[in-house]
């Protein structure tokens, strides 16, 4: 997918789940990213339980704003959210708030942020019922999240 946009080519994403191994880049101006019903982007090894390995950006935190969203399903009680780097020193969130969501749509306020962030981030706060989680990467650096 990132070769048809790095060409310069408008994406359309038919129904299905398509894993991804690295986030999409849109960098071209005026580009169409279009995903039709049930077209589910999945990023691979993003939530698979194992701290062997890990999901990537594939690009510097240049700016802020990178994000990725998670939904459970349906809706859970969340009580805690680990983020591990899957043993790299360097390639984390450096800054992050962290969004619960009943629809996906609608976020509200970070329920929790931190203005540097680790290899390994646990993150708890009072339970709450939600299906989405939201990571908003705040900080800049050179590293990949």
């Amino acid at each position: 997918m990132n070769a048809a946009l790095s060409a310069g080519h408008h994406l359309l994403i038919t129904p299905g789940v398509y894993t991804l191994d690295q986030a999409l880049n849109v960098a071209n101006a005026n580009t169409v990213v279009l995903g039709l019903s049930l077209a589910t982007l999945a990023p691979a090894n993003m939530i698979d339980a194992r701290t062997d390995t890990r999901w990537s950006s594939g690009s510097a935190q240049a700016a802020t704003g990178q994000w990725v969203t998670i939904t459970m399903g349906s809706a859970q009680q969340i009580d805690l959210v680990s983020i591990n780097c899957g043993g790299n020193d360097t390639d984390f969130a450096h800054g992050y708030q962290l969004f619960l969501s009943d629809d996906g749509v609608t976020w509200g306020t970070a329920i929790a942020s931190a203005a540097t962030g680790s290899q390994l981030e646990t993150i708890s706060f009072p339970a709450q019922t939600a299906q989405y989680i939201h990571v908003v990467q705040t900080e800049t650096s050179g590293s990949w999240w």
